[in-house]
C-alpha cells in the first residue's frame, strides 16, 4: 500500500473529502470537506486502494475547525476519532515537512471521482510554490492575498498535463 496515512472521509455514506493520518486519534483535512455539522454522522475509511473497498473504518468524536475558516481561508481542520487508529503495514501516520522550498514538486492524492466515475485512489503531481510569479497569475484579489498572507500556496499542473482538481478532493495530501 502506497500510502498508508491517507483518509477517505465519508458522510452519510458518501465521500466528502480526504484526510491524512497525523497522530493515533487524529485526521488532518479541509473545513471545506467537512461542512455538515453532525460531527457524530461522519466517518474515515483508512488502509484502502478504494473508496468502500475493504480497509478500517473510524467514527469521528469531533471536528476541530481553525475558528477563523471562512471559505477558502484558514480551511483546514482536525477529526478527533472516537477510537485510537490501529497502525499497520497499510495504517501509518504522514511525516510532515517543517520547511517549505518554493517551487516544490508535490503529489496530490485523492480518492475523489474521476471521469469513470470510480473512486480509487490516484495521484497528480503539481508544483507549489508562493513567489511572485505564482501570485501574478492569479485572476482573483482574495486568491492573491491568500498566498501574500502565506496562507496557502499556488499549486499548478506540469505544462500539458490533463489533470484537476474537484469538490471531493477536498483535504487531499
Amino acid at each position: 500500500f502506497l500510502y498508508p496515512y491517507m483518509a477517505a472521509i465519508e458522510f452519510a455514506q458518501k465521500l466528502v473529502g480526504n484526510g491524512a493520518i497525523v497522530a493515533q486519534r487524529y485526521i488532518l483535512t479541509s473545513a471545506s470537506a467537512v461542512a455538515e455539522p453532525h460531527d457524530s454522522l461522519y466517518k474515515v475509511q483508512l488502509g484502502a486502494d478504494v473508496f468502500k473497498g475493504p480497509g478500517d473504518l473510524y467514527e469521528v468524536l469531533t471536528i476541530y475547525k481553525h475558528p477563523r475558516y471562512i471559505g477558502w481561508d484558514y480551511n483546514i481542520a482536525l477529526l478527533h476519532l472516537k477510537e485510537p487508529i490501529r497502525y499497520s503495514d497499510s495504517v501509518q501516520p504522514v511525516i510532515i515537512a517543517d520547511t517549505f522550498m518554493n517551487n516544490l514538486q508535490v503529489l496530490l492524492i485523492s480518492y475523489g471521482t474521476n471521469e469513470e466515475g470510480t473512486m480509487h485512489l490516484r495521484e497528480a503531481i503539481y508544483t507549489a510554490s508562493t513567489d511572485a510569479e505564482c501570485v501574478d497569475s492569479l485572476t482573483k484579489g482574495l486568491s492573491k492575498e491568500i498566498i501574500i498572507q502565506e496562507h496557502g500556496f499556488c499549486v499548478r499542473s506540469p505544462p500539458g498535463a490533463e489533470q484537476g482538481q474537484w469538490a471531493d478532493d477536498a483535504g487531499a495530501p
